[in-house]
């Protein structure tokens, strides 16, 4: 085999590796950048008090390779729930809600029960059985698994 085949061999091989890996990966691509849109934006509108449409437009400005997603890109402000959900070709949606005095979190966009915002936004239970409030808020995060260690030993 000549020297210039191995080369080709070699090159081919490196390129075939590398998108394997790309499309292995992927799939976090909608989450990632709709995550960091929802959590910057609910940031900026209940944390700063800072237009949202502003500091998308700065935001997609700055970040060099963004704007090839942008215009896929969507975000809803409800100033009500103080929540921000940002969606991507209409999937891969995340959403940020602020907290008083906790600040913001982003979690991938699923309702919210009606006891889970009441806690949220008073810290406090709405339902009369403390038992099955506590069943229905599922608890994630660093902050929930610190707990669950701390339980478990």
């Amino acid at each position: 085999m000549t020297r210039k085949k191995r080369i080709i061999i070699l090159v081919t091989t490196i390129l075939c590796g590398a998108l394997a890996l790309t499309a292995v990966r992927a799939h976090d691509v909608p989450r990632v950048a709709t995550g960091f849109v929802a959590h910057t934006l609910c940031s900026a509108a209940f944390v700063s008090g800072v237009d949202p449409d502003e500091v998308y437009a700065e935001t997609m400005e700055a970040m060099p390779g963004v704007g090839l997603i942008a215009w896929a890109l969507s975000y809803n402000v409800d100033r009500e729930a103080k929540q921000v959900t940002a969606t991507l070709f209409g999937g891969g949606q995340s959403r940020a809600v602020y907290r008083e005095g906790l600040g913001v979190t982003s979690s991938r966009a699923r309702p919210m029960s009606r006891c889970r915002q009441r806690e949220a936004s008073r810290n406090a239970h709405c339902c009369r059985d403390r038992r099955t409030c506590a069943g229905r808020a599922r608890q994630s995060g660093p902050q929930a698994r610190a707990r669950s260690r701390l339980r478990g030993a």
